[in-house]
């Protein structure tokens, strides 16, 4: 008893059985188009590599700069209001509020090309590290050269706008003045009257959307 008739094939050694019908082992590892072993391995490492690098992307924030003075439309005071809750609040209301404190940074996310983007927003730059500099992408300027004398390459206004996107925000009733003029900085337009903080709305959007755009254009890898 046990054993096999003359001309039958051995049977499968202990642990190592296979299911009936299947072929040999020696005919699987060469079917056409099948994958090799180290070919499955490199692929994972890929689709590893692939998934940290676009995790690293996203993981630290986009930096805006605001003006540090508190006369300025926009500033550490109220920019959360304006850029995440799309409406404006004179940051002298904020300032005379109980227990009212300026935030050091401002943090957020937005959806940005279809992708929920983290935000850092200061308005201090003179700590910034090289690393950090290339994550600054739009700067509200308050009208002065002055406002960028800590920046990399001193007040070149035009190497800056280059790099980060520019925005100016003024009131109906006032005039951009000649930095803005001559600058490639978009001007957002709002009103001071509190009947009409329904027109904020658009105004942030083309903040926005602009903003977008310039990513888009010219820092495609930070998205």
């Amino acid at each position: 008893a046990g054993v096999p008739p003359r001309g039958a094939p051995p049977p499968p050694p202990p642990g190592r059985s296979q299911p009936p019908g299947a072929p040999p082992r020696s005919m699987r590892a060469q079917q056409p188009g099948a994958p090799r072993p180290s070919e499955l391995q490199r692929a994972s490492k890929r689709d590893a590599s692939g998934a940290a690098k676009g995790s690293e992307r996203s993981a630290e924030p986009l930096i805006i700069v605001v003006p540090a003075v508190n006369t300025c439309p926009i500033n550490l005071w109220n920019v959360r209001e304006f850029l995440e809750e799309s409406k404006y609040v004179p940051a002298a209301d904020k300032r005379r509020a109980p227990n009212a404190r300026k935030e050091a940074k401002v943090f957020f996310k937005h959806e940005v090309a279809g992708r929920r983007i983290p935000f850092e927003v200061v308005d201090n730059v003179a700590n910034l590290k090289e690393r950090e500099w290339r994550r600054v992408v739009a700067v509200f300027a308050q009208g002065s050269a002055w406002q960028f004398k800590d920046w990399p390459g001193g007040s070149d206004t035009v190497a800056i706008f280059a790099k980060a996107r520019g925005f100016y925000v003024r009131f109906q009733d006032e005039v951009s003045p000649e930095l803005v003029k001559k600058s490639d900085l978009r001007t957002l337009v709002l009103s001071k009257e509190a009947s009409k903080r329904h027109l904020d709305a658009p105004v942030v959007k083309e903040f926005w959307a602009n903003l977008e755009t310039f990513l888009q254009q010219h820092k495609r890898h930070l998205l």
